[in-house]
This record gives C-alpha cells, structure tokens and sequence, in this order.
C-alpha cells in the first residue's frame, strides 16, 4: 500500500526548470528544480534523499499510467516492493536496513524518479553548492588531453 509523504505546491508544469537528479556527497541524490518567485525570478528548491542504497530514473514511455498517476508531482512511499526487500536484504549487516524505503515521484512529462533511502527533506530555498562542488573538483580534476605536459 502506497502512501504520500510530500506534495509539491504548484503543478510541475509551472516551473522555470523542470527536475534534475544529481548525487550528491555522503550516500544522497537530489532531484533539484527552480520554482517561480510571487516577486519573479526563480528559486532554487529540492528533494535531499539521505541513507540512499538504490536510485532509478525510468524515462516517461517506460512506465505505466497507473505509478505515473500516483506519483505525478507527489513522493509516494511504496511500501514493501520486490526491490526494497533485495536491497534490505543486501545491505542488512551494512546499515538500518529497516529504515530503509522505496519512494518514487514524476513530474509533467518527465522520468519516474526511484530511491531506497532512509529519508528525504524539501529545502526552498536549496544551495546549489551541493551540486557545484562535486562537479567543479571532478572538473578540476580531469587532465586535458591537448595540454603538453611540463617538463
């Protein structure tokens, strides 16, 4: 039996940028958006799924009417599915394996996104820091190929 645990505010076809997933440090994923300021402009908003095991993007065609109904700009928790009773049984000696849940959402025309985690948290307005960080010392990182190296 599913059950709603957060409800987004405005329709998802009235956002300024639809949702994007992103990891992010310490076993968490973000689904990160920019919602319409009342003032104008954007803000930035997310979902911060914590304890994450598991985390699926299904792309719109490939699921059916019934989840994409259900989860349609709303985080569901799924109850006891076949994947959140393997990943519990994987990670049962690793971590709270009973904290664990499988949530998925989706938004207008978008992916269903899934995620066996211990938790979630909407924060409006969301530091983008989150993601930049990662992405810029990944970035930092890389060795451009054309560059000669010094000798």
């Amino acid at each position: 039996m599913s059950q709603v645990l957060w409800e987004l505010y405005i329709p998802s076809t009235g956002l300024h940028r639809s949702p994007w997933l992103y990891a992010i440090p310490i076993r968490s994923c973000c689904l990160w958006w920019v919602a319409a300021k009342d003032e104008g402009g954007g803000r930035s908003e997310a979902l911060v799924f914590t304890g994450v095991e598991s985390y699926k993007q299904t792309q719109y065609h490939a699921y059916g009417e019934e989840i994409r109904h259900l989860t349609y700009d709303s985080l569901l928790d799924l109850g006891p599915t076949p994947l959140l009773g393997e990943i519990r049984s994987l990670v049962k000696d690793k971590t709270h394996a009973a904290e664990l849940r499988h949530m998925a959402i989706s938004f207008d025309g978008g992916p269903l996104f899934e995620f066996v985690a211990s938790g979630f948290e909407f924060r409006s307005p969301f530091d983008v820091g989150l993601i930049e960080s990662p992405i810029r010392e990944r970035l930092e990182a890389c060795v451009n190929p054309l560059e000669k190296p010094a000798h």
